[in-house]
């Protein structure tokens, strides 16, 4: 029996890289961007060990949540994993 959870993160990733990526400007910039690089690796280091464990995510706007589910949905039945 497969055991699979799905988690849709884009939204949020999406503003911690743009935040990671610009040059800081005063103290305050700088502190976002370090504590946003942070996130981003900590959030980097979540996912491979869910993966590793065999968990399978999907990270996905919102708006595509319901296509990019039934799409690993069919390619799950296809694989014969359930």
């Amino acid at each position: 029996m497969l055991t699979a959870v799905f988690a849709f993160m884009h939204s949020v990733t999406g503003r911690w890289v743009a935040i990671a990526n610009r040059v800081p400007e005063t103290d305050l910039d700088a502190f976002h961007t370090a504590a946003a690089a942070q996130i981003l690796t900590g959030q980097s280091h979540e996912v491979a060990s869910l993966r590793e464990a065999g968990i399978m995510l999907i990270d996905t706007p919102p708006d595509l949540l319901t296509e990019r589910l039934i799409s690993e949905f069919l390619s799950i039945k296809a694989r014969n994993l359930m």
